[in-house]
């Protein structure tokens, strides 16, 4: 009986054996299969963030190729500006040369004054003053120009070519009679 006993048990410990073997080599199954899935999910993702890494360094070349243009543009910008102010600042000398100075007005004016503050560096109203023929005439010129800056200076020099030109034709024809309707 025992020997049944035995034999039966280890028929039932084989069968217990070989079901549990098989449930182990089906959970070994899926884990493979697992297992090449998650590589599978790996290598697509590593993949892909190689290709985001190298979108990421185009970016960062392109960025500081973009960074580099913008700042040579800036210095070119800022030269350009300085060319300009210096210009600007040199017409806004010759325009205060031009313009007649204060003292020019004493011989003629006993109670004067003069304020002449130009908008910008360069200013587009202007005055101008010039002794005429003798001591009793005088060419006193106001001039209120719409624009201020470099036409303002542009302005100016044309109008100081007018009144030398109108000096200079008054001088040359001592007869001819002075009045603002004649110069205008």
């Amino acid at each position: 009986l025992l020997i049944v006993f035995i034999l039966l048990n280890n028929k039932k410990l084989k069968e217990m054996v070989e079901e549990k073997t098989a449930d182990v080599l089906k959970q070994k199954q899926e884990l493979e299969e697992l297992s090449a899935s998650l590589d599978k999910k790996v290598q697509i993702q590593t993949k892909d963030l190689k290709r985001q890494i190298r979108i990421s360094k185009m970016g960062e070349r392109k960025q500081e190729e973009l960074t580099h243009l913008i700042e040579r543009a800036n210095h070119e910008i800022a030269h350009n500006h300085k060319n300009i102010q210096d210009s600007i600042k040199y017409a806004s000398l010759i325009q205060g040369a031009v313009v007649a100075d204060e003292s020019q007005l004493d011989q003629y004016f006993k109670d004067h004054f003069v304020t002449w503050t130009p908008k910008d560096t360069v200013g587009g109203d202007i005055y101008l003053f010039e002794t005429l023929r003798n001591e009793d005439e005088c060419l006193l010129m106001c001039i209120d120009c719409t624009g201020h800056g470099v036409p303002g200076a542009f302005v100016t020099m044309i109008v100081k070519a007018i009144e030398k030109e109108i000096v200079s034709k008054l001088g040359k024809h001592p007869e001819f009679d002075i009045s603002p309707a004649k110069i205008m």
